[in-house]
Order: structure tokens, then C-alpha cells, then sequence
């Protein structure tokens, strides 16, 4: 652990690069495990919405786009 203390805005950064990173994971898991409760036909729809509310998510904390873990 670092010795050194943090501003508040660094630690702001911190906090919303970790989220954005969480909100990438969650993509990933999603991605993986929730096919089967999607209808047959729909899973590229249901992708495309996916890409979009996280990005849209990443996109309040500062991020253009979300990324893929």
C-alpha cells in the first residue's frame, strides 16, 4: 500500500476508474452467462442494448466508451 495520501480528486479518479473497470467486468459476466436467458433471435439485440447502457454508464464517470476485460 502506498505511503503516500491522495487528493481528493485523485482519490475521485481512483474510485471512478475502479467502477468503470467493475462496470466492464459485469459486461464480461453478462456476456457469458445470461445467453441462455435471452430469447433464440435476440441475443445480438440484447448485446447491442448491453453495449450501449454501459457505455452510457462509463460515460457519466468521464469515459468515452467502456472497456472490455
Amino acid at each position: 500500500m502506498s505511503e503516500q495520501k491522495l487528493s481528493r480528486t485523485e482519490l475521485k479518479l481512483k474510485a471512478q476508474e475502479n467502477i468503470a473497470h467493475m462496470v466492464s467486468l459485469v459486461f464480461a459476466y453478462v456476456n457469458d452467462n445470461v445467453i441462455d436467458e435471452i430469447p433464440e433471435g435476440q441475443y445480438e439485440e440484447f448485446h447491442e442494448v448491453l453495449e450501449k447502457q454501459a457505455d452510457r454508464v462509463v460515460r457519466l464517470l468521464g469515459y468515452e466508451k467502456h472497456w472490455k476485460s
